[in-house]
């Protein structure tokens, strides 16, 4: 049967929960806290250590050698007369082109003439013919000097007129491939070159 009584306090209590319930005492937690900061500690430490071992056994590299610089080499002065100055053409007149001209169809002629009479004596040599070949020799000479003296005349009129009109650095040569150049040239292919070649044969060879 249940009864209830009265305390010293005045207050009554049940049998039934004659325990009071009480939950027990935390534990103090002060250890495990500690716990991250020493590992945290620890971890600081050794990354510090292996960071001086590193760096300590790292060498510096040499600074690299830049190639040394080639001596400035002064310009050469030039040495030797300066290039004559050539001025303006000068106006060869219309009469000494004309001519020159006029005697290239005669030069021609007289190329021919002159190489049948070459011909003629190289046959003769073949022959044994001392005689006939000299003398065809020598009418072959004429008639190339003949066409060559008549092409000097207007060589001769060209310095003339640079004479009687001096045009600075311009001589006769330059007057020629000016004025007469292809004219000049069928002169020397068909007057000097086969004249060279007799002058070559000499007399009894």
């Amino acid at each position: 049967m249940a009864y209830s009584s009265r305390g010293a306090g005045g207050r009554s209590t049940s049998r039934a929960g004659g325990r009071r319930s009480y939950a027990p005492p935390p534990r103090s937690g002060g250890g495990n806290n500690m716990m991250p900061a020493i590992i945290a500690g620890a971890v600081v430490v050794a990354v510090v250590v292996i960071a001086v071992v590193v760096m300590g056994g790292k060498k510096d590299k040499p600074a690299p050698t830049l190639p040394t610089p080639a001596p400035a080499v002064a310009p050469k002065t030039p040495t030797g007369p300066p290039p004559p100055v050539i001025g303006p053409r000068p106006n060869l007149p219309a009469d000494i082109v004309a001519r020159a001209k006029a005697l290239i169809p005669k030069i021609k002629i007289a190329s021919e003439e002159g190489k049948k009479l070459a011909e003629e004596a190289i046959k003769a040599k073949q022959a044994n013919d001392q005689d006939a070949w000299q003398a065809k020799n020598e009418e072959a000479r004429e008639v190339y000097k003949t066409a060559r003296d008549e092409w000097l005349e207007i060589e001769d009129q060209l310095q003339t007129f640079l004479e009687r009109n001096p045009s600075q650095g311009w001589d006769e040569n330059m007057l020629m491939d000016a004025f007469l150049k292809v004219e000049s040239r069928e002169v020397q292919r068909l007057i000097d070159e086969p004249l060279s070649v007799l002058a070559k044969t000499g007399r009894g060879h």
